[in-house]
Parts: structure tokens; sequence; C-alpha cells
């Protein structure tokens, strides 16, 4: 099986109780915030994807929450039709000697791991600046 790639940022759960403390609004800005992070992801990564019926390009999806930002791509479970993860067999590969895969997500999150850890920091020194009369 191939190694997870991601992106790890140290302290974010303390952020959050931090920013809670003060108010009920700085959650639902760094929830923005990791949506903001997590769609361009999304989009550069549909492009990257081989698909014949564009289903699993269409299936690419942004998520965030207080401490997250991913991009998951197909269904949860597996497909009805054909039995298995359609979207985990494109992006690792098949069985031994099948198909090779095509690593869409963490092809497109390594190409852009500078820019996301730039941003990051940007958007949550931003918050704290424009908020600190709160703080």
């Amino acid at each position: 099986m191939a190694e997870a790639t991601g992106v790890r940022v140290e302290g974010i759960a303390q952020l959050v109780r931090s920013l809670r403390r003060v108010s009920d609004r700085f959650p639902k800005e760094l929830k923005r915030i990791h949506r903001e992070l997590a769609e361009p992801i999304a989009d550069k990564a549909k492009r990257r994807v081989r698909s014949r019926s564009g289903r699993l390009a269409a299936s690419i999806r942004p998520q965030a929450g207080q401490r997250y930002a991913r991009v998951a791509a197909g269904r949860k479970g597996l497909d009805r039709r054909t039995g298995y993860n359609y979207a985990a067999i494109n992006h690792y590969g098949g069985y031994p000697g099948g198909y090779s895969g095509n690593p869409f997500l963490t092809d497109t999150l390594a190409a852009e791991e500078h820019r996301i850890y730039r941003d990051y920091e940007t958007a949550v020194v931003k918050l704290i600046e424009t908020n600190w009369e709160t703080i």
C-alpha cells in the first residue's frame, strides 16, 4: 500500500480552544479558512484525475472543519455497480500487474504544499490581527 501524504499543522486544537474561549465566532472563521485552503486543491485534483465518464472527477470535494481541511474523492464505501471503491483503485492502482494507478490527490497535495503553509499562516495571522482588540 502506498504511503499516505498529508500536511499536518501542530497546535490547531489548542488554537481552536483558545479562540473559542474568547468568542464562538472564531472556530467558524477557522472552518472558513480551512475550506478556502481545500477548494483549490480539489479543483486541481479534478484536472489531474483520469476518468472516462467524469463521475470520479465530479465526486472530488473539499471538506473542512474547525481542526481540519481535506479533499475526498469517490463515495463512501463500495460502488454498487462495480463492487469496489473506484476512487481508491484509480488513485492507488489495482492488483499487481494490473492498473498502475494515478495518485491525483497526493500529487496535487505535494505540488501545492508550499502554498498551503504560506496561505494558512497568512490567514490565521490575519484572523488574529483583525480581531486583536476582541481577544
